[in-house]
């Protein structure tokens, strides 16, 4: 009986750990709740070149129930209302980013570009 219960709290142990990860497919503002640190910054040109940036500076998200507060190299950039629709995000009522992909501990959001310079941008961000 005891290896029994070891097995089944080993099962349950991994399906835990694994589903921490796992894809959301339909992101609602509470799943965006925490400290999001950016990570890396891709910029698409429009003959399909990407260039890979790791973040330098301390950039990162606060997001609370409805509010973010953007701070750059560590310093409170904007604070704003925050709201998620339709897999996009959007900051003080304005359609800012698309969610590409997400998990409870990664997401990846992008823009579009000024066209002949950059054709899209997407940013890598990790939460705390």
């Amino acid at each position: 009986m005891k290896k029994f219960i070891y097995i089944i709290a080993v099962a349950a142990l991994g399906i835990g750990l694994s589903s921490c990860n796992m894809k959301i497919e339909n992101p609602a503002a509470r799943d965006f709740i925490g400290t999001w640190d950016l990570e890396s910054v891709e910029i698409v040109s429009p003959d399909g070149t990407v260039t890979t940036t790791p973040s330098k500076t301390l950039d990162y998200w606060v997001i609370k129930d409805g509010t973010i507060a953007i701070y750059e190299a560590d310093k409170l950039s904007k604070e704003a209302s925050f709201a998620v629709k339709d897999k996009a995000i959007y900051i003080d009522g304005i359609n800012s980013y698309k969610i590409e992909e997400m998990t409870r501990k990664q997401m990846t959001l992008s823009h579009d570009g000024f066209g002949i310079l950059v054709s899209s941008y997407k940013y890598h961000y990790k939460k705390r």
